[in-house]
This record gives structure tokens, sequence and C-alpha cells, in this order.
């Protein structure tokens, strides 16, 4: 069963990932097609300056998408570096209640139970350090996502507003 869990969640993280890559690639060849088909004028209540808001809209999407992009392969990375300290630290708490285990990670070195205390409290203090770090990442890695989101949203909603506006303003 743990097994499927994992296959399952690494699914998910790709189709993820691929999704993220995909509206991403769209804001920003909207931004470059809209960008190069602009036609400045005086900004007012105007189809051009409706769509150069549109445009501003899709490139902080396209901004906040990278910057998405970025701090999820961030969080893996730090995810991934976490795990075997993590299974290292229950180990060794295992090895101080007096359980025994069999692990080539973990050799069975003779240590008085101090040292042991005192290497439960290290590691201990980098993991909750790592995982603090880990969800300040996912905290701004939500930030990122509904920016993204919102921009790309408002600009479709500028520039469809703007598409429709020029045959009664101009």
């Amino acid at each position: 069963m743990n097994e499927s869990r994992e296959k399952l969640f690494f699914h998910w993280s790709d189709s993820s990932q691929k999704f993220d890559y995909y509206v991403t690639g769209l804001a920003a060849a909207a931004v470059v097609y809209l960008t190069k088909e602009h036609h400045p004028s005086v900004i007012g209540v105007n189809p051009p300056s409706i769509e150069l808001f549109a445009i501003i809209s899709l490139a902080i999407s396209l901004f906040a998408g990278l910057t998405q992009i970025e701090r999820a392969v961030t969080i893996l990375r730090v995810t991934h570096d976490l795990a075997p300290k993590e299974e290292f630290l229950r180990r060794l708490r295992q090895r101080k209640k007096g359980e025994s285990f069999a692990s080539e990670s973990t050799p069975n070195v003779d240590m008085t139970e101090m040292e042991i205390e005192d290497k439960i409290n290290s590691i201990a203090g980098v993991v909750n350090q790592a995982k603090q770090g880990r969800d300040r990442l996912t905290a701004f890695y939500r930030v990122c996502y509904s920016v993204r989101n919102i921009g790309l949203m408002l600009g479709i909603i500028l520039l469809m507003t703007a598409k429709a506006l020029t045959p009664y303003l101009d």
C-alpha cells in the first residue's frame, strides 16, 4: 500500500509540475505576442491602455509562475535532503530507548547515553531548522501560485475587455 501511495504522489507531482510549466509558458507566449502586437497610445480609458494593463498583469503572472516553479524545485530538494536526516534521527531515538535495529546507515557503534542524547539534539536542531525553512518556502510557493493565477485571469479579462470595447471606443 505504501508503494502505491508513493507512486500516486509521484504521478500527481509530475502532472502538477507539467501543468505549472504549461501555464507559465502560456503566460510567456501571451506577453511576447501581445507586446509585439501592442500599439501604444495615450493612457486613458481606451482599448490600447486596457491592453497595456493586460500585458502588465500577464507579465506579473509570468514572473510569479517562474518563481513558483523555482520554489517547487527547492522544496523538493530540501524535502529530499531532509528524509535521511529524519530517518537517522528516528533510529537514534530507537537506540536511546534500547530498541535494536539493523541498518547500514546507522552503524552499531558503542555510544554512551550522553553521546546519543547530544547527537539527537544536534540532528533534531538541524531537522527543525530545515522544516521551518521548507515551511517558509511552501508559504511563499502558495503566494506565487495565487499571484500567478490571479494575474493570468485578470490579464485575460482585461484583454477580452479591450477587444470587446474596440468597436465602441474607436
